[in-house]
């Protein structure tokens, strides 16, 4: 975090770690999930538990061993990349900078949520088995938010994530103007306050039930806190000691609230989070010379919609092919080589299009295009 680069200056580390943030979150799907969680695995995508299973051989048991440090690695990532790169995108009109969120997020979720579906539906027609979701719980994924408020329970896992990141876009857009006025408050007020509610809704899950999800996703919220506090620094408004601080502050905050957490989470989760903490905070600091790839630079862009599919998608293929016999790893080799396809032609057929649309709308501020979490190629000028 020196003083001596210009503002002007490009870097590369969100594409290097952005496609990499994704493969792991797969991998701790492919690798441990579908093997220690098969009975629900198997009732999501509507099919009988598969009996017998054995976790894939060294060395890539090594993947089902840290599955969960994996997986919330990648969150980590996703989340604090989101709190940096969102502010860049905003030009001081809330409802323009939703409306291009909006473009950015929906058409590849909508588009690629029906992909998981027609690969459930699929593996049921073969199977002879119904399809286990009403019209209109499908649906209600649509708007990623509409799920819980129409109160139907969730289909494809990796949608709380998306919850988290739509819910900070409208929060941003609301609260931006005092979140710059008030910046240094803000970082410190905002986690401690989400920690609360995480606390106090994980006490309620305790004492009456329900969906301890809500709370889950208000524990790691302070990620993209923990993102805005390096946007901060990026455009010289806070120091390097500030950001130092905030990044003490969010994982102290993280473990702090982890025992009351564990009814629903083990300690890999924690990890996981801390890890990418650590992570993000050497490739921002080493950023200005990390040059990724053709290869990352391609990961990165199709990132996105690789999240999207890649879960409940990867799982109905992994699931029919070791039911006829396949071993795990070429199974699993198949169902991401199917999977990245997938996502290769939701890049080039909606993504795309729907970020040339996005970025014709208003105003752009003048160093780059932000986006989600993960998606397209960024440019985002070096840190100070």
């Amino acid at each position: 975090m020196g003083d001596n680069r210009p503002m002007t200056q490009r870097i590369g580390f969100p594409d290097a770690i952005r496609g990499l943030a994704a493969l792991s979150v797969m991998l701790g799907h492919y690798f441990l999930i579908f093997f220690a969680d098969n009975s629900y695995i198997s009732h999501l995508i509507g099919l009988p538990p598969l009996h017998g299973l054995v976790f894939p051989p060294w060395p890539f048991s090594l993947a089902a061993d840290i599955g969960i440090v994996l997986g919330q690695f990648g969150v980590g990532v996703f989340f604090i990349i989101s709190g940096f790169v969102i502010p860049l995108s905003y030009d001081g009109h809330a409802g323009r900078f939703l409306l291009r969120r909006a473009l950015r997020i929906y058409p590849v979720y909508i588009v690629g949520f029906m992909i998981v579906i027609g690969f459930v539906a699929s593996g049921d027609r073969i199977a002879g088995t119904p399809f286990p979701y009403s019209f209109w719980r499908v649906v209600s994924h649509f708007g990623v938010l509409t799920r819980g408020i129409f109160g139907f329970i969730r289909i494809d896992g990796i949608s709380w994530t998306l919850e988290v990141e739509v819910s900070f876009y409208v929060a941003f857009a609301l609260l931006a103007a005092a979140i710059g006025r008030w910046r240094i408050p803000f970082l410190f007020a905002a986690p401690v306050i989400l920690e609360a509610a995480s606390f106090l809704l994980i006490h309620r899950y305790e004492s009456s039930g329900g969906d301890p999800t809500p709370a889950l996703q208000l524990w790691v919220a302070p990620l993209l806190v923990l993102g805005l506090a390096y946007y901060f620094h990026h455009q010289r408004k806070i120091s390097a000691r500030m950001v130092i601080l905030a990044n003490f502050y969010v994982a102290l905050l993280l473990i702090a609230e982890w025992p009351f957490m564990r009814v629903i989470c083990n300690g890999q989760w924690l990890v996981g989070y801390l890890v990418a903490m650590a992570v993000f905070a050497a490739c921002y600091r080493f950023g200005a010379v990390i040059r990724p790839g053709r290869v990352l630079r391609h990961l990165s862009a199709v990132s996105y919609p690789f999240y999207v599919v890649h879960a409940l998608s990867g799982y109905a293929i992994i699931y029919f092919l070791m039911a006829r016999g396949l071993s795990p790893v070429p199974a699993i080799l198949i169902a991401a080589a199917v999977v990245y396809l997938c996502a290769l032609a939701l890049h080039l057929a909606v993504e795309r299009p729907a970020m040339r649309l996005s970025k014709a709308i208003g105003v752009h501020p003048p160093s780059t295009a932000a986006q989600p979490a993960v998606g397209e190629r960024s440019a985002v000028p070096a840190p100070e």
